[in-house]
């Protein structure tokens, strides 16, 4: 995974000429600050921009930096908060172990005008980071423990998770909306509400919001997600939202994810569920919200 740097042209100049980068901001060093500052992709940089470098005159460029060199050259990349005094602000990657060598920085990104490293790490960040899918790992009470898990990886940390989300879409006349899942899919061709991980540094709310766009074309304000419960399973921890959409809402599915999709009422869900036909995950998932969810319809009537 590729994080990034912004820095003063002079002083990569003299990295260059040292071997080792050691400024960790604008005006303050690593061994000052404890660590590196960076950012994941091109709107945290655009933010650091505007509030620390707008009245700057000089050259900058942004360092690309790589986390495998990183990690080669003993570093170790933390995503914490960037208020060290609000645990809920935005996170940032943090480089810890010192200064960084000039080979730990994958490519230098230059622009005459601060938009144009914005748009440099934009295009850079789609090019560095195709196909691959990032997780925060958290502790058993969804906290960020500060390290991330690469979708397919290996070695999944003893003891911790990430968080899932799934999405029950509940229409105007009760029904609600299960998928079919593709073809190509873990259990192919079985049903299920809408569902998938959360990306390394989103909410539970954004990621829910996402996925119901990316998986059925359903978009829908982040306040309007009801909590349904959480779950604790074997490496995930499984946050479940209900949320009003009208009927006749317009459904555009995936077809990487979605063979289908079908508006349901919730005898017809249980019917499904106790013959099999939901896939194997949502099995203990049903058992604990049909319930709940009877609830919620009925609220909505």
């Amino acid at each position: 995974m590729t994080i990034y740097h912004l820095a003063f042209d002079e002083q990569w100049d003299d990295a260059r000429a040292s071997g080792e980068y050691g400024m960790s901001t604008r005006d303050a060093t690593v061994a000052e600050i404890g660590f590196l500052h960076a950012c994941l992709d091109a709107e945290q940089l655009a933010g650091v921009i505007s509030r620390f470098y707008a009245d700057v005159a000089e050259d900058l460029c942004v360092l690309a930096l790589d986390e495998d060199r990183l990690a080669r050259s003993g570093h170790v990349v933390r995503l914490e908060p960037g208020d060290p005094n609000d645990p809920a602000s935005e996170r940032f990657p943090h480089v810890y172990g010192g200064p960084i060598p000039v080979d730990a920085v994958a490519e230098v990104l230059t622009g005459q005008r601060p938009r144009d490293l914005v748009a440099a790490v934009r295009t850079h960040g789609v090019q560095s980071t195709s196909g691959e899918e990032w997780w925060d790992v958290r502790d058993a009470d969804g906290r960020v423990t500060g390290d991330r898990f690469l979708r397919g990886g290996t070695a999944w940390p003893e003891g911790a998770f990430h968080l899932v989300v799934g999405i029950c879409p509940i229409g105007s006349d009760g029904r609600v909306l299960v998928s079919q899942r593709s073809a190509t899919k873990d259990w192919p061709l079985e049903w299920e509400f809408a569902a998938g991980s959360a990306l390394l540094g989103e909410t539970s709310r954004q990621a829910a919001a996402r996925e119901l766009v990316e998986e059925v074309g359903l978009a829908v304000a982040e306040d309007d997600l009801v909590p349904v419960g959480r779950l604790t399973e074997a490496h995930a921890l499984f946050d479940f939202y209900a949320v009003g959409v009208p009927t006749d809402a317009a459904v555009s599915i995936d077809p990487v994810e979605v063979a289908t999709t079908r508006w349901v009422d919730l005898d017809e869900v249980e019917r499904m569920w106790t013959a099999g036909e939901f896939a194997a995950p949502w099995q203990p998932r049903l058992e604990v919200w049909i319930s709940e969810l009877r609830r919620l319809v009925a609220d909505r009537a």
